[in-house]
């Protein structure tokens, strides 16, 4: 490469050392085109260290850059073999990263050097809690078949099925999915179809055998119901995994079949191998498509006693006769009108029609089963038909009407009996008319068509014609429940999209709901289907939706002023709406659970009640924006309640004993910062009545007021005017906290955290007093459990990571309260629960003064070595070792002797390094520390530092 000049090693050693700022980091490899510096900066270990996914305390997650890889990615078409062989060897889980690893992959020449790449891509695959690049990953298989790496590509392609897979039957589903692979098929198929096509079937077959449908017992796999048409239609469940790999399967097959590279009887041998109807029902579907080719195979398939009375494979067999029945000769036309003639099987018949209507079936029924029978099957090939046959169907399709059996596939969930364009194609009058009087006939039940799915197709419609349908909603009066509450809910999520609804109409329809009783009068509401709701309490929950969308919302509300004239409308919907049953209407057994670590908002919003307590306070908020005044930059309003005596009532109602409940105690709790806002002096003076912590029993009723403290905790925002209000509710906690240990990882046990934080941001703007023994941060620091002392101050130190500008008396007050809880230390580290850990974070933030900084770093792994964020300590401690290289080769020695976890020196690899070499270099005790350490880790299998000592 004669453009390119090789790096001296003193330009080296002074990019290193700049290396450890971030930015200076972005800027170098964002500017570096010089492949030359790659072995160089390798050796100095540059690329040993990826940053890894951040997962915060809130539950966020970030995926940082590396400029490193980056660069790498880049220089791959240039550089081949060092780019290699350093991403071959890089582990992440970082989405970033592993995309540059990706970009490289495909950047590389064809030559050997993809495999490694490939073997890192799929583990990655494997191994990642996030992988979001399958698109990507899908080019490089693609990529590999085409450049002769048939072998790499099908198996990156299989290990990307697998992760599908996995994540389709995950309770957390991430972005790999089934029907991203499609593009993969087609290739494949042309260039390593005999490897393909088996890979395929054994992708179906676990793909079938994990579905939540499948039979082990009966080994039923029931795809009839969720995979309704082996061809692409509207009514097959797409997102269902199982069924995206019958597409896959079925693409494959065809491209196979139609490019030459196997046949049809060789394809038929391939899925016949398998039990399960999927199977079959894909063999009968290629002999429908491709059965000009074999006409033998259609005539065996048209006659088989199997395929003719096959109830699992009755669409693709429909569509066989329909499609192929002129392939038949004329015996074999006879041979299967003979079949048909002959009638159905009647055995069970009759038990069948006693268990069903409870009486005896008699002629004229058994008659019409044999009629309708024959009927369905001839009906399918009625243009070959003469005679006798012509004349029965003609007259049945005179009687009945078309029979809507398997030719048209059985729907999947719920399908309307009029499409789209069959509704826009109405007037709104007419929509409302139809679907309110249409009944399913026994044929459309039989398919799907129902009235929940007319329902959502209404839906739909209203969407559709927001605007236009919201002044008629006046016609809803009346319809059934099932109607007004898609309705509503469709003219809800208008107003909260902003468009210009005349809400009048619509409100006048959501009084009229909220005034029906809760059960349906109309006799036979229910009797057409089971499914559609003989009660208004679904549709009462949309008026709070649509209530709560109004209150808080009224961007792009034609007319907005005028809405203020329908306050008092609105306020009586939502007070007779606050009479509604408290308990959620989710199961939730409490009996074991402690209230003083659980949140109960869940509940709270899963209750009528709840649900209308909350509408209640989005309409206070609502009246309070418009009544606000600003002084001297604050917003306040002057009256607080008085200004909404209404409001004020119902939440004092809402409190008293044996009318609260966690349900709408959490719910209010949740927006204490509002109701504070509106009015601090009742707030202040309700607070006590409100909480009732000092009601403590697990599981029991009294302990309501623990509902609003913990939802305000987790929900809320602490703030210096409510810590006044709330100094002694914040204290009774901290009292009672000390009493329990709170559990790690479930989200409705965070309160107990929760405070903490409260506590911890409270104290660094300078609102808690660490001196005073009363102040609950003391009586946390000094009893409370080391593992909410650890989260509190690692949430502290984590805070500070980012900030660009911490006021110094933050700094000074955190330093204040290390040091406090530092001299408060107790003998925990014996019960491996030393809370010291949470210095790590505080470390690696670099917001305090180096030596202090340093000194209680070697304080803390003289007590625990263990500490939290050890990556971003050791990485820390590299940026510091050529000024303080004993003091850091001691603390990287205690710590690495105290890991356990062969993964986590991997990621200390290149920071380790850099502190080894700086102190083998400085000599003395430092050295001396460091041939330990290296000893120490080629004992432990890590031969990389070795080199170091030389």
């Amino acid at each position: 490469m004669p453009s390119f000049v090789p790096p001296t090693p003193d330009q080296v050693d002074e990019v290193v050392a700049r290396l450890a700022s971030p930015q200076l980091a972005r800027y170098f490899f964002s500017k570096l085109e010089n492949p030359l510096w790659i072995r160089a900066l390798h050796d100095r270990g540059v690329f040993g260290d990826p940053p890894e996914v951040q997962e915060t305390h809130a539950g966020t997650i970030s995926f940082p850059q590396w400029p490193q890889s980056q660069y790498l990615a880049r220089m791959a078409s240039v550089a081949a073999d060092d780019v290699v062989e350093i991403l071959a060897a890089i582990q992440t889980d970082n989405p970033s990263v592993n995309a540059d690893i990706l970009d490289a992959a495909r950047a590389v020449p064809l030559k050997d050097q993809k495999k490694p790449l490939t073997k890192c891509v799929c583990a990655a695959i494997d191994r990642s809690k996030y992988w979001i690049h399958t698109t990507d990953a899908v080019e490089l298989a693609i990529l590999l078949a085409r450049s002769g790496e048939r072998g790499a590509g099908l198996d990156l392609a299989e290990r990307l099925f697998a992760r599908a897979l996995r994540e389709a039957h995950s309770p957390h589903k991430g972005y790999c999915t089934v029907d991203e692979l499609a593009p993969l098929v087609p290739v494949f198929a042309e260039m390593l179809p005999s490897v393909l096509l088996p890979k395929l079937c054994e992708w179906l077959m676990a793909a079938i055998e994990s579905h939540r449908n499948f039979s082990a017992a009966t080994g039923m796999d029931y795809s009839y119901i969720w995979r309704p048409a082996i061809e692409d239609h509207e009514d097959n469940n797409d997102a269902d995994a199982a069924s995206a790999t019958i597409t896959l399967v079925r693409q494959g097959f065809e491209a196979a079949i139609a490019g030459g590279t196997t046949t049809l009887e060789s394809a038929l041998e391939l899925l016949a191998a398998r039990p399960h109807s999927a199977f079959r029902r894909l063999g009968i579907h290629l002999i429908s498509a491709f059965g000009d080719r074999m006409p033998s195979l259609v005539s065996q398939a048209l006659l088989s006693e199997r395929c003719f009375d096959d109830f699992e494979a009755k669409h693709e067999y429909a569509v066989l006769l329909r499609r192929r029945f002129s392939c038949l000769t004329e015996d074999q036309k006879q041979q299967w009108l003979a079949r048909v003639d002959a009638g159905p099987d009647m055995e069970g018949y009759t038990e069948a029609m006693r268990t069903n209507s409870g009486r005896e079936p008699t002629d004229a029924d058994r008659q019409a089963r044999v009629d309708w029978w024959r009927f369905e099957r001839l009906y399918l090939v009625r243009e070959c038909l003469e005679g006798q046959r012509r004349d029965f169907c003609e007259r049945m399709l005179a009687e009945r009407g078309d029979p809507e059996i398997a030719d048209v596939p059985p729907t999947w969930g719920h399908a309307s009996p009029f499409s789209a364009t069959e509704l826009d194609s109405m007037s709104f009058e007419e929509v409302f008319n139809t679907a309110s009087n249409w009944r399913p006939s026994e044929s459309q039940r039989r398919r799907g068509v129902t009235m929940e799915g007319l329902a959502s197709a209404f839906e739909g419609f209203v969407d559709r014609h927001t605007v236009d349908c919201a002044n008629s909603a006046r016609l809803l009066k009346g319809r059934p429940p099932v109607l007004v509450r898609r309705f509503l809910h469709a003219i809800g999520q208008g107003v909260r999209d902003g468009k210009d609804i005349d809400v009048d109409a619509a409100i006048e329809l959501c009084s009229w709901v909220v005034e029906q009783p809760l059960q349906v009068n109309a006799p036979d509401s229910n009797q057409f289907e089971g499914l559609v709701e003989s009660h208004w309490r679904w549709a009462r929950l949309e008026v709070v939706q649509l209530l709560e969308y109004l209150c808080g919302s009224q961007r792009g509300v034609a007319g907005a002023e005028a809405l203020k004239h329908k306050r008092s409308a609105i306020w009586t919907m939502i007070e007779q709406l606050c009479a509604e049953p408290t308990e959620a209407s989710i199961v939730h057994d409490a009996s074991t659970e402690d209230p003083r670590r659980t949140d109960y908002l869940f509940l709270g919003i899963n209750s009528p009640r709840g649900r209308a307590v909350n509408a209640a306070l989005e309409y206070a908020r609502w009246i309070a924006r418009s009544l606000v005044q600003v002084t001297d930059g604050v917003e306040h309003l002057p009256g607080g309640f008085d200004t909404m005596p209404e409001v004020r009532s119902l939440l004092e109602s809402q409190i008293q004993k044996g009318k609260r409940g966690r349900e709408v105690m959490s719910v209010l709790g949740a927006k204490l910062g509002l109701v504070h806002w509106i009015d601090p002096g009742w707030f202040t003076s309700k607070a006590p009545d409100i909480f009732r912590l000092e009601s403590i029993g697990v599981g029991g009723s009294d302990c309501d007021g623990w509902a609003a403290w913990n939802a305000f905790l987790v929900w809320g925002r602490p703030s210096a005017l409510l810590f006044q209000a709330l100094r002694s509710q914040y204290a009774c906690a901290v009292e009672q906290t000390a009493k329990v240990e709170p559990p790690p990882g479930d989200s409705r046990e965070r309160p107990c955290a929760r405070l903490a934080e409260h506590l911890m941001l409270l104290y660094g703007w300078g609102h808690i007093d660490l001196s005073d023994p009363a102040s609950p941060l003391h009586r946390l620091m000094r009893n409370g459990p080391p593992s909410l002392r650890e989260h509190a101050l690692a949430f502290a130190g984590r805070g500070l990571q980012g900030e660009t500008d911490v006021p110094p008396a933050v700094i000074d007050r955190l330093v204040a309260l290390w040091e406090f809880c530092w001299k408060h230390r107790t003998l925990e580290r014996d019960q491996g629960q030393s809370w010291s850990a949470a210095f790590g974070p505080w470390f690696s933030s670099r917001r305090f003064a180096a030596d202090w900084s340093m000194a209680t770093l070697r304080d803390v792994v003289a007590l625990s070595p263990a500490v939290n964020d050890a990556s971003d300590v050791v990485k820390e401690l590299a940026s510091r070792v050529a000024s303080e290289p004993g003091a850091t080769i001691e603390v990287l020695c205690k710590m690495v002797r105290a890991e356990t976890r062969s993964w986590q020196l991997h990621r200390w690899a290149s920071s380790m390094e850099m502190i080894i070499r700086s102190a083998v270099q400085a000599g003395g005790g430092a050295r001396e520390a460091a041939v330990l350490l290296v000893d120490h880790l080629a004992r432990r299998g890590y031969q990389r530092f070795v080199s170091l000592l030389q």
